[in-house]
Parts: C-alpha cells; structure tokens; sequence
C-alpha cells in the first residue's frame, strides 16, 4: 500500500510539474514583446542577443512566473538591512554593471554564473535578488525553485537598482570586488 501511494505521489508531482511549465509557456507566448525599457541606469552594458541574454530567439520576453509576494521594494529592502538579521543581497547583474554601481551591502553573483556558485546562496536566510530585466529575474527564480530554495525566502527587488537610487539610499560606487 505505501509503495502504490508513493507512486500515486511522484506520478501526481510529474503531471502539477508539466501543468506548470505549460502555464509558463502559455504565458511567456500570450505576453512577448521586445523591451528595452527596464535598464536600470541608461543603456546597459549588455544589449539584445548578448552571451548573458538567455533568450535563443534574440526577443527580450517578459513574464511574471514569480508571485507577488516575492517582490520587494527597495524601501522594503532599506528595512530588512536595517534589522538584526539583515537580509544577503545578490546583484545578479553583469559584474562590469555591478561594479559601476550597486548597493554597498551586495554581492556579486552574476546570473550566468548562478548554477556554478549556488552553493554561495544560503537556503535558510532571506536572499534579495537584483536583476537588470524582469525577463533575467523571472529566468533565475524558475531556476532556484527547480532547485528547491524555499519561496518565502528568495525576493526579487521589484523596482531594482533605479527605485533604490531613487529613494535615496546609499550606493557603492567603483567596487574592486564582487564576492
């Protein structure tokens, strides 16, 4: 009995998994577009169909596979620094973006070198994700839930590099190093 409900399991895991990625699919069909729009300072270092653009069609996609309650503003973010158990923050931005200007508090973990330095990304403490597009940042968390990180713990900083500078919180300028 518990061998068949074990398989009843997995092959009930299988099918929610395949309805999920055809939900995403479906989704990232029903919303590409090009966007250029979402640079967080001027034009990035790193235009369409570059090496770090994981798109294979060359069209920047936008789609919104993580939920509303992943996304933090940087007032948001300002606060969890501020408290006793501070947040990691990971700029998964190009380095040569990262190192231009980012939050004095971030790390350098660009997106590219993710699945090679995931073992730099704590599973038990809120982790902080800054990304240049929502299409990287939509990439990399599909990825770290396919990996099993807790949810509740990964955020992704909605409003980016722009929105911290906006607000008025402090910034790094010219880092040496990212890690």
């Amino acid at each position: 009995m518990s061998r068949t409900s074990d398989i009843m399991r997995c092959i009930l895991g299988a099918l929610l998994c395949f309805l999920l990625s055809m939900s995403l699919i479906a989704c990232n069909r029903e919303s590409a577009e090009e966007t250029n729009s979402d640079n967080q300072i001027g034009q990035s270092s790193e235009g369409p169909g570059t090496p770090d653009d994981s798109s294979t069609t060359g069209v920047n996609t936008i789609y919104d596979p993580f939920p509303e309650e992943a996304r933090i503003t940087a007032k948001e973010v300002y606060v969890l620094i501020q408290s006793e158990d501070p947040p990691v923050i990971l700029d998964m931005r190009d380095y040569s973006v990262y190192s231009d200007l980012s939050i004095a508090e971030a790390t350098s973990l660009p997106r590219r070198q993710m699945i090679s330095r995931i073992h730099e990304i704590p599973r038990e403490k809120v982790v902080v994700l800054i990304f240049e597009s929502p299409q990287s940042a939509n990439e990399a968390w599909a990825k770290l839930m396919e990996l099993g990180f807790d949810p509740s713990l990964i955020c992704i900083m909605d409003d980016n590099l722009k929105g911290w500078i906006n607000a008025g919180y402090g910034i790094a300028e010219s880092l040496e190093a990212g890690c």
